[in-house]
């Protein structure tokens, strides 16, 4: 029903098409539709059999809470169900999402091609949620800016994500100096860490690889997001 609704807002031409497209053999529809620029959101259209092939190519999801929201529980059953079918997800980014919960993102550990999980923004998470993408050994971005994280969480990475680069914990109040030495020490991998905001101003140098980048100080909206 879904697919129909979508199928409708199409000009006749374009349902022309689609009906053109389920008489092709696959790899044939494949290699048209990959020069078009929206070509995974085209072949759903064409049907269940198109819908998944499609969902395999998807490498990135993006909801931006300024815009979206999950106002339904059906919203948010279908979002992560979609994400659950996405085999090869690359990128998840959740920006400013108030109402997304810890056991909304169970349905990453099946992502295990996932290198950025960015939640910038998204208040309600905690620890609980950063104890799901733990499985996710090729993380190598996570922000949680902004979040509930707490030490706990911190340690949590440091222990089992050891291919982190990248890790933002913009506004994180609830972290302290303890949490951030176990990342700095433990990620070998680790290039950069924002902890501006939070109540760590400070990490001795010598607790520091070469080349590793921490930031400090006050706020600064600017770094939610990165």
């Amino acid at each position: 029903k879904e697919t129909e609704r979508e199928v409708k807002i199409l000009c006749e031409s374009e349902k022309e098409w689609l009906k053109l497209l389920q008489k092709l053999p696959m790899d044939i529809v494949y290699r048209i539709l990959q020069y078009q620029g929206n070509w995974v959101k085209t072949a759903r259209l064409v049907c269940r059999q198109w819908r998944s092939a499609a969902e395999l190519h998807v490498r990135g999801v993006r909801v931006n809470g300024e815009f979206d929201s999950f106002h339904t529980e059906e919203r948010r059953r279908n979002l992560f169900s979609f994400i659950n079918r996405c085999k090869y997800l690359q990128s998840v980014n959740f920006r400013n999402v108030d109402d997304i919960r810890d056991d909304d993102l169970k349905s990453l550990r099946l992502c295990l091609h996932l290198k950025k999980a960015m939640f910038g923004g998204c208040i309600g998470l905690t620890d609980k949620a950063v104890r799901h993408i733990t499985p996710l050994k090729g993380l190598t971005h996570v922000n949680l800016a902004m979040t509930g994280v707490t030490d706990a969480g911190l340690f949590m990475m440091a222990q089992n994500l050891p291919n982190l680069v990248h890790i933002n914990l913009y506004g994180c109040d609830q972290i302290t100096i303890r949490g951030v030495l176990n990342l700095v020490v433990r990620l070998k991998k680790l290039e950069d860490l924002n902890i501006r905001g939070t109540s760590v101003d400070f990490v001795h140098p010598r607790h520091l690889e070469q080349g590793v980048s921490v930031l400090t100080g006050p706020e600064n909206p600017e770094g939610i997001y990165s």
